[in-house]
C-alpha cells in the first residue's frame, strides 16, 4: 500500500518525528508518541503537537498501520479540561450548564474577533500613504 501524498506543511511536521525517532513506521507504538509529546510540548503549543501527531497517525493509517495506536491515543488537552469520560459522568444539568458557558465563550470570542477586525480597518485607513 502506498502512503498518501503529504502537503509541504505535513512533510515539515514529520521532519521532527524523523529527527527524533528515525525508525520504520511499522515499529511505531503509542510509547513513541507519548515520548514525542512530552519532548515537543516544551517547544510548541499543545495544538501544534496534536496536529503533528495527527499527521503521523494519518500516514500510519495510509499504509495500513497504527490501528492499535488510533484506538488508544488521546490528544493532549488543557489540564483543566474535562476528558470525554469525565463529561459523560456529569449530571445532565451540570453538563447543560457547561455547554451554555462554552457557547457564551464562543460568542464572546466571535465578538472580540469582529471588534479587532473593525479596529484594524479603522486604524488602517488612518495610516499615511
Amino acid at each position: 500500500m502506498q502512503p498518501v501524498p503529504l502537503s509541504p506543511a505535513e512533510q515539515i511536521s514529520l521532519q521532527y518525528w524523523a529527527a527524533e525517532f528515525g525508525i520504520p513506521l511499522r515499529e511505531f507504538h503509542l510509547g513513541h508518541i507519548r515520548t514525542y509529546e512530552i519532548q515537543r510540548i516544551s517547544a510548541v503549543s499543545r495544538e501544534e503537537v496534536n496536529a503533528e501527531v495527527s499527521v503521523l497517525l494519518r500516514l500510519l493509517e495510509s499504509v495500513g498501520l497504527g490501528d492499535e495506536i488510533r484506538r488508544r491515543y488521546q490528544p493532549l488537552r488543557d489540564p483543566e479540561e474535562l476528558s470525554p469520560e469525565e463529561r459523560t459522568a456529569l449530571p445532565e444539568r451540570a453538563l447543560r450548564y457547561i455547554e451554555k458557558l462554552e457557547g457564551d465563550i464562543e460568542e464572546l470570542e466571535a465578538r472580540n474577533h469582529r471588534t479587532q477586525d473593525r479596529l484594524h480597518r479603522a486604524n488602517w485607513a488612518k495610516w499615511p500613504r
